[in-house]
């Protein structure tokens, strides 16, 4: 019986483990506009923020008066010539999605031999909905 009533145990932490709840994506309700803010219209707050953690890889949100700042951060690369960019911007049906993406400089492109931190800062109307940022 002790045999019995461990093979059951086990059979049922398998089957807990190995079995995923697929979650389904949310609605997709509107795209969102929003504009590419540059170094020098970027909040001082959000400046000193962004300064702390663009070593690293990051994401944040940031919040002044009627609008919203969505920063990402892709940490330190080898050279110069990387860029940011948005895939995706849009309202769903409970929260808001964004999708970055990095793109590396063309093997034709003369890039600095220096480390570089890329990252972008796109500022739109504030959204009640929160923030998720997809892979």
């Amino acid at each position: 019986m002790n045999t019995y009533l461990k093979l059951c145990v086990c059979i049922l932490c398998v089957c807990l483990t190995s079995c995923s709840f697929k979650t389904k994506d949310e609605k997709k309700i509107k795209d969102l506009d929003f504009e590419v803010i540059e170094q020098e219209n970027i909040p001082e707050e959000l400046k000193k923020m962004i300064d702390e953690r663009k070593g690293d890889e990051f994401d944040t949100t940031f919040e002044e008066n009627e609008d919203l700042y969505i920063v990402k951060g892709y940490g330190k690369v080898s050279t110069g010539g990387y860029s940011v960019c948005v895939k995706e911007l849009y309202e769903g049906e409970k929260n808001t999605y964004v999708k970055f993406c990095l793109i590396g400089p063309s093997k034709e492109e003369k890039v600095i031999q220096k480390q570089d931190t890329p990252y972008i800062v796109i500022k739109l109307k504030k959204v009640a909905k929160p923030v998720k940022y997809k892979d």
